[in-house]
């Protein structure tokens, strides 16, 4: 089996999990492929609250495991990943998985290709997967976001990693940009009935 759930799955040797948070293994998928699952549904929720269009661009920052799986999720719903990371390793195998384009910095020269991607309108949102300082990072994000003739900023920043912002202003300082909360969740989230296996309608 797989399973996922805070306070429920561990990771340990063996642990006692509810039903409704166990899946069967399909016969297909083998157990490295399923210890994926829940990286897999943390990447699939932070691309929903993206809410991306076909056609549009984002920046994932944080090329890990969280960040690829961002990476390939929005470029097989037709958006351009722009894959930001230090690690040469890792901007190498977002490459290899169909990235758009991959840059290690948001300054110069990887700033200006950014930008002729977009045809000069700049990037329609961002993912941050990454843990630590994130404020230089937002801000550089925020500065080749869409800004439209009025020249209020507009798109979202979706955060899924355990980043932190000092001085993080809203409202007028931010434009139109959505600063959102990415977490694990879905049917029978914190729903006593549904975590603890209580029967549940279908």
């Amino acid at each position: 089996v797989m399973a996922m759930g805070a306070g429920q799955a561990s990771h340990a040797a063996y642990c006692n999990v509810n039903q409704n948070l166990c899946l069967p293994i399909p016969d297909a998928v083998s157990f490295a492929d399923a210890s994926y699952v829940a990286l897999a549904l943390t990447s699939m929720q932070a691309c929903r609250r993206l809410d991306y269009r076909f056609g549009e661009s984002a920046i994932i920052g944080g090329m890990g495991l969280v960040g690829q799986i961002c990476a390939q999720l929005l470029t097989i719903g037709g958006c351009k990943a722009v894959c930001l990371d230090g690690l040469k390793s890792r901007l190498e195998k977002a490459e290899e998985n169909g990235a758009t384009l991959c840059v290690s910095s948001l300054e110069d020269a990887d700033a200006e290709a950014i930008r002729e991607l977009t045809y000069g309108d700049g990037v329609d949102g961002a993912i941050i997967c990454f843990g630590g300082d994130g404020t230089d990072t937002l801000k550089q994000i925020y500065s080749l976001m869409v800004r439209p003739p009025d020249t209020h900023t507009v798109g979202a920043i979706v955060v899924v990693g355990g980043c932190k912002f000092n001085g993080l202003q809203l409202a007028a300082a931010m434009g139109n940009v959505d600063i959102r909360s990415s977490a694990r969740t879905g049917p029978g989230y914190k729903d006593a009935d549904w975590e603890r296996g209580a029967a549940y309608p279908q």
